[in-house]
């Protein structure tokens, strides 16, 4: 019996490494996955800001060229 309390004090420190590694990993993830939410949101409001921009100088000029 000491000999397996001996061995499974002696695995403390690596599985407690272990789940160090671990949780670091899965806050690696979610911080990756937040700052390509943020940066897909940024990108589809910048291409909606480009897209009125067209819209309204397509429409300016238009109108200027009628009058």
């Amino acid at each position: 019996n000491n000999v397996i309390f001996s061995t499974l004090d002696a695995w403390k420190p690596v599985l407690q490494q272990a789940k160090d590694i671990s949780r670091h990993v899965s806050n690696t993830g979610v911080n990756a996955a937040r700052v390509f939410e943020q940066n897909s949101r940024q990108l589809a409001a910048d291409v909606k800001d480009v897209a009125n921009s067209n819209v309204n100088t397509s429409t300016t000029t238009k109108d200027s060229t009628h009058h």
